[in-house]
């Protein structure tokens, strides 16, 4: 049976799951997501974070080096599906550090939707973060 809520208890939306289950399916350890709304104020791009929950045994060193691991496996991903795809820059997926050496994974631009204030402008951008989701997670099941 699938889990709709992620590590957090929120519930995964649908515009996330896949991309969610395929991560999970390749052994990326996702904690919350978010498809992105562009309707409400402020940031709205989609994103996943992956981090490692510490376990009862697990020293902190351990959890920094499995959340690293982590980070390094997405990358080579990423650099895979981006190989021979023809896209603009700003919105690749890209994957950064956060915080515990957690894994951001996002598209480049999306911190800048925080400044958009036109609608179209906004649905356009955020279309294009759908589709550039749905193409990686298209991607990541052919490595399954």
């Amino acid at each position: 049976m699938l889990k709709k809520e992620d590590k957090l208890g929120q519930k995964i939306e649908p515009g996330i799951i896949d991309l969610v289950t395929a991560l999970n399916c390749l052994g990326f350890e996702t904690v919350s997501s978010c498809e992105g709304h562009p309707e409400r104020g402020g940031t709205f791009y989609p994103e996943v974070i992956i981090m490692t929950k510490k376990g009862e045994n697990d020293k902190i060193q351990d959890c920094w080096h499995r959340n690293l691991m982590m980070h390094k496996n997405l990358i080579k991903l990423l650099q895979e599906f981006y190989k021979n795809r023809d896209i603009e820059y700003q919105h690749m997926l890209i994957t950064s550090i956060i915080s515990n050496a957690g894994t951001e994974l996002r598209p480049h631009s999306g911190y800048l939707t925080k400044i958009l204030t036109d609608k179209t402008e906004r649905n356009n951008l955020h279309n294009i973060y759908t589709n550039e989701i749905k193409d990686f997670t298209d991607f990541l099941k052919k490595q399954l």
